[in-house]
């Protein structure tokens, strides 16, 4: 009768199989066995074969994995681009709203520069969104530093709000 081996062949298959780096000889090494014990072993349950199998299976997923990945980045570029020319296109409509205003059309102005805050509202937060920022900002973190002409135009629109109410009071 064969004596009974001290060697965890879960664990010498399990190294052989992950790790290309190991050779039966080096298996037999690190468990205290003979080279020949390892190679009938590993023959007998055909390691060679398992290990080009779950290498095989493990190179496949982590070639997925990086797919979904590369689809991701893709993606969050294409929506960071398209969250820019939103706010690109909100500053061309102020600029719109402040020719309507020197236009002396109020309200057109008023609705247009609506439409620009709106628009830049989506831009910012959807922006912001993607690149994993906060998207809301504490009010008096958002003062601006030179508001320019916005101030005067919000004013006027407000004086013509004011006017209208009391025309329709009256």
């Amino acid at each position: 009768m064969g004596r009974k081996s001290s060697v965890n062949w879960v664990q010498a298959k399990e190294l052989y199989l992950k790790d290309s780096r190991y050779s039966y000889f080096e298996i037999a090494e690190i468990f205290g066995v003979s080279k020949a014990s390892i190679q009938k072993r590993g023959t007998r349950e055909k390691w060679p074969e398992q290990r080009k199998a779950y290498l095989s299976a493990t190179l496949s997923k982590k070639l997925s994995m990086l797919s979904i990945d590369v689809d991701i980045a893709e993606v969050n570029t294409r929506h960071i681009k398209d969250f820019r020319m939103m706010q690109a296109m909100a500053s061309r409509i102020f600029i719109k709203a402040w020719e309507e205003y020197n236009e002396g059309k109020l309200k057109k102005a008023a609705l247009t520069l609506k439409r620009a805050s709106d628009t830049m509202i989506i831009g910012i937060k959807g922006e912001r969104k993607v690149l994993g920022l906060p998207s809301v900002r504490r009010f008096n973190e958002m003062k601006p530093k030179n508001p320019g002409p916005w101030i005067e135009l919000a004013k006027e629109i407000e004086k013509s709000r004011q006017s209208s109410k009391t025309k329709n009071q009256g």
